[in-house]
């Protein structure tokens, strides 16, 4: 997926004819320009990611927009989408693609320095995540998380986990935990418990987890039917 990236900056004197060499729009540079009339092209500079070929085009009021194509890896993510160029910095729309799953609709924010930050949503399952995230070409971090619901039994009780199911994230990869509380009902006594729980590893790919009740191993699914 390319990147759209529109740099609409006030050049504060039209150019007749030729066009600058370089510019900064909102804290990046734009270097290498050639081209002649209303079109150049050039590259723009973003730290951490390296130049990107960019196409300028300006009006008669001496205003510049400029596209350019993004798909690109940043701290052990891709990042691809469509974003304008302002004062404000580099900003729009991007699917964030880590490990085993993709951030879509992510709004995103890159600084000039190459930091890359926004949220967006991810579907574990049933489970419908907003998650949010903070990346630059040596880090990556994540953010995020879900109420959630499950059970389980075995030939003694039935489980019932009532929580939040938790997002993290180390260079592009997804970690999930698990937090709440399990209500167990034994099927002979027929006594009812209830067991603060945390830290249960979740598989983010199928969702499953364990944890230890009374000194047994309950495996719930959290992401649902």
């Amino acid at each position: 997926m390319a990147i759209s990236l529109l740099a609409l900056i006030s050049a504060g004197t039209a150019y007749a004819e030729g066009w600058p060499s370089q510019m900064t729009v909102g804290g990046f540079a734009i270097i290498r320009i050639s081209g002649s009339g209303d079109s150049a092209s050039g590259s723009i500079r973003v730290p951490g990611v390296g130049d990107m070929p960019i196409s300028l085009s300006r009006n008669s009021s001496g205003n510049v927009a400029g596209t350019v194509s993004l798909d690109v890896r940043m701290g052990g993510a891709y990042v691809q989408g469509d974003c304008s160029l302002d004062g404000g910095g580099l900003k729009g729309r991007a699917a964030i693609r880590c490990n085993p799953k993709t951030i879509e609709d992510a709004s995103i924010t890159i600084s000039p320095n190459g930091r890359a930050t926004g949220s967006g949503s991810i579907a574990f399952g049933s489970v419908n995540m907003r998650a949010g995230f903070d990346i630059s070409g040596s880090s990556f971090s994540l953010n995020g998380s879900a109420p959630v619901r499950s059970n389980a039994d075995n030939t003694i009780a039935d489980y019932d986990f009532s929580g939040t199911l938790d997002l993290s994230g180390s260079n592009g990869r997804m970690i999930l935990t698990a937090r709440g509380s399990v209500q167990r009902k034994g099927k002979l006594a027929d006594k009812v418990t209830t067991e603060s729980v945390s830290g249960i590893n979740v598989d983010p790919n199928d969702g499953r987890g364990s944890v230890n009740i009374d000194g047994v191993t309950v495996t719930f699914s959290f992401f649902g039917s």
